[in-house]
């Protein structure tokens, strides 16, 4: 068991990707660089609760991408957008697949060339997310100059909120040591979200230690040790 913990403030450019998706019983996206705004059952179903860490159903994760302009898909690197997901080539797949996911899991995705039916050259994977973790301890971490502050309490419950429950947001001027978690982050998935903290994933030291091996391309987790507290 690793006892390291880590954060990351990874950020993709979903536009000017060079490609459109499509989603089960539903048309493909037009072929343009700028995305179509959300509706707010979007942004419950597939937006939220996918930085939120849930598994989503199989109706909202994408059947299939195309790439519609080459030149631009050329520009990714081994991670990329489709939908609201994490998308992911060879190099990173086989690092993440030697890692407990936890609920989540790398799902083969289908490309195709623009035309919607030539299969395109290459593999390439959806990471879909599915470990929530209980283990960041605000009252330990570093909130000096708002880096870390609260969200307040949420008065009602949602698709990613409790009644009752404090949430909080990190920013990217964190520094190493600035974000605490319990001795509890140490056990189960090496990929998760902390139920209190919003849109950032965390990981364990073994697959930080992989992912810096790697060597990726146009890739960066922007990693930060947290400090493990207790135990």
């Amino acid at each position: 068991m690793s006892d390291k913990v880590w954060i990351s403030d990874v950020s993709i450019d979903a536009n000017k990707q060079g490609l459109r998706w499509k989603y089960p019983c539903e048309e493909w996206i037009p072929a343009k660089h700028e995305l179509s705004v959300a509706t707010q059952d979007e942004l419950n179903r597939r937006v939220r609760r996918y930085s939120a860490g849930y598994r989503l159903a199989e109706g909202d994760v994408p059947e299939a991408a195309a790439i519609w302009e080459p030149k631009c898909f050329a520009g990714t690197g081994d991670m990329f957008i489709v939908g609201t997901m994490y998308a992911v080539k060879p190099r990173l797949a086989e690092v993440l697949s030697r890692f407990d996911l936890g609920e989540g899991k790398l799902t083969p995705l289908k490309m195709y060339d623009a035309d919607l039916v030539t299969p395109a050259p290459g593999e390439y994977w959806l990471l879909q997310l599915g470990a929530r973790k209980n283990s960041f301890l605000p009252e330990s971490s570093n909130q000096e100059g708002h880096r870390i502050s609260s969200m307040g309490v949420a008065k009602r419950s949602g698709p990613v909120f409790t009644e009752g429950v404090e949430y909080w947001q990190v920013t990217s001027l964190i520094q190493d040591g600035d974000v605490a978690v319990s001795p509890a982050a140490l056990g189960g998935a090496d990929l998760w979200v902390e139920e209190r903290v919003s849109k950032r994933l965390f990981m364990s030291g073994a697959l930080a230690q992989a992912i810096s091996e790697a060597n990726l391309k146009k890739v960066d987790f922007r990693l930060k040790q947290c400090c493990v507290v207790g135990g």
